[in-house]
């Protein structure tokens, strides 16, 4: 005996429901998919592609131009600190003006990942303690770079300007930044 009452029929129209639904999600996933690596691959691309001159391995000595501060500017470093990274195999190492840090870091095709770095921990006037919590943020959250023989910069997912390092005591050049493929959107 089949019963085939209100309940049933409704039931299978819910049962209906679910599976077209679920379809319908699964092709909007898949739609939403392809649109995202559509996007994507071109910027991919062009920061695979930026320059021949430029390296993604950010081997060597560096000191800090500017990083970004906390309320978004990008600020030097405070007179009479000196905020340095050495970048050697998979670690980084510097100070940051008052205390020492190491890290590890991987990098390849303009990517980097940096692990949150460790430091000694010496206590400093508040605008140094300041200076080093807004740059070691930084670190933690660098996710592109761009280099050259002289020049490193640290980019967020966002293609914001975190760190601008300049190698081996090297003054800053403005056509580094200014001509960088992000800085357009960012102004």
């Amino acid at each position: 005996m089949v019963v085939c009452g209100p309940w049933s029929i409704r039931k299978k129209l819910i049962d209906m429901y679910l599976i077209i639904s679920m379809r319908y999600r699964i092709i909007i996933s898949f739609i939403f998919f392809v649109g995202l690596m559509a996007v994507l691959s071109p910027a991919y691309a062009e920061l695979r592609t930026i320059s021949p001159e430029i390296s993604v391995n950010p081997e060597g000595n560096f000191t800090v131009n500017q990083y970004l501060n906390k309320v978004g500017f990008l600020v030097s470093p405070l007179p009479e600190t000196l905020i340095t990274a050495t970048f050697s195999g998979i670690n980084l190492s510097g100070s940051t003006g008052c205390n020492q840090y190491n890290a590890r870091y991987t990098s390849g095709s303009g990517a980097i990942i940096i692990t949150t770095p460790v430091t000694t921990r010496m206590l400093c006037q508040p605008e140094v303690m300041d200076q080093e919590g807004d740059y070691l943020a930084n670190l933690k959250h660098a996710a592109l770079l761009l280099m050259n023989e002289t020049h490193l910069l640290l980019y967020d997912e966002h293609e914001v300007l975190l760190v601008d390092y300049v190698s081996d005591g090297e003054s800053i050049s403005d056509d580094l930044i200014l001509n960088s493929p992000f800085y357009s959107d960012m102004v």
